[in-house]
């Protein structure tokens, strides 16, 4: 699996414009070498603004608050620098996960 986004998720979504806000370089960031505190910032300040009605992609950071919440309700997520898809519906663990976090 490549660090490179899913391309069914539209990249310009809420989520992706708050990370530009908060000074998230895309592409560079989130790939290996990228500025990971500034991804991790990034990703944990835009957290309230992400819509899992929909398929929403979000950069597997370390030491990510929701990320942890995820995985620690049996979400598996993929390496950091990698891409997790958080989509409600899709399997009764994500739908669970994502209420509980």
């Amino acid at each position: 699996m490549s660090a490179t986004p899913p391309p069914s998720v539209a990249e310009e979504s809420p989520f992706f414009a708050c990370l530009r806000r908060n000074g998230v370089r895309l592409p560079e960031d989130e790939r290996p070498g990228g500025d990971e505190q500034r991804m991790l910032r990034g990703v944990e300040n835009c957290a309230s603004v992400l819509d899992v009605r929909r398929p929403v992609r979000i950069p597997v950071t370390k030491g990510d608050r929701f990320q942890a919440c995820l995985a620690e309700h049996g979400v598996e997520l993929p390496e950091p620098g990698r891409w997790l898809v958080l989509e409600r519906g899709k399997t009764r663990t994500m739908d669970s996960a994502l209420q509980q976090c």
